[in-house]
């Protein structure tokens, strides 16, 4: 399986890859607001990338691009055009978020290492979690983290 393109997260002036599909439920409501990638890539099978900030304790969508064709000549490679204005006529806010973003670095679950988990209501910030192997695993038991 080839690994995906990864969404991005600003938060507290760090850059983050996330593993989290948080358009999923969104584009799964408004389907006719997703304009995806119009040829097939094995990277990003959504169709999609997206970048996300929190600020003010806030979740916002602020960059939802796609890929609509192939530059040789360049270092990216690829041409990619905003959606965003599509996709989120009105509000930037994820206010249909509610869920887990986990932001370490720790994605093969190592059992020394720390946990840092995000948790998301309704597009606001309730709390930034630092959880121990253990406490994770639970966790991850109860909700859907990856």
């Amino acid at each position: 399986m080839t690994q995906q393109k990864k969404d991005i997260l600003f938060y507290k002036n760090s850059k983050i890859k996330i593993w989290n599909n948080i358009l999923h439920d969104y584009f799964e409501k408004y389907p006719q607001r997703l304009t995806i990638t119009p040829f097939m890539l094995t990277f990003l099978w959504r169709g999609y990338f997206a970048d996300f900030e929190i600020k003010k304790n806030e979740l916002f969508i602020v960059a939802l691009n796609r890929f609509i064709g192939f530059d040789k000549d360049s270092t990216d490679f690829y041409i990619s055009e905003s959606i965003l204005d599509k996709a989120f006529p009105n509000t930037k806010k994820c206010e249909f978020f509610s869920g887990y973003i986990r932001i370490d670095d720790n994605f093969s679950d190592l059992e020394n290492e720390g946990f840092i988990i995000l948790e998301i209501k309704k597009g606001d910030l309730i709390k930034e979690h630092n959880l121990s192997f253990s406490e994770f695993q639970k966790l991850k038991e109860a909700e859907k983290i990856y």
